[in-house]
């Protein structure tokens, strides 16, 4: 059994490439039997996996951002040295 279990993904929004890969990368983690988390609003969520609100970071194992220096200082703020 792998040390993360559950799995936030934190893509840039509006961005299509980005959305795509979260998806794969999402669909990947869950045929893995891992628990996938997306942030709130995003268009990456599915039936599949759970949403999570910038509170609820801190119960994730591991955070994986998509996207530019914006997304990745958006996911440090919410994580807030967690």
């Amino acid at each position: 059994m792998s040390q993360y279990q559950n799995i936030g993904i934190i893509i840039r929004e509006g961005t299509p490439k980005a959305l795509a890969e979260g998806k794969n990368l999402a669909g990947w983690l869950s045929a893995k039997g891992l628990n996938v988390f997306c942030e709130e609003g995003t268009n990456l969520c599915s039936d599949d996996h759970k949403m999570v609100t910038a509170d609820e970071l801190d119960k994730l194992d591991l955070v994986i951002v998509l996207g530019g220096d914006g997304t990745y200082l958006k996911a440090a703020r919410h994580l807030n040295g967690r």
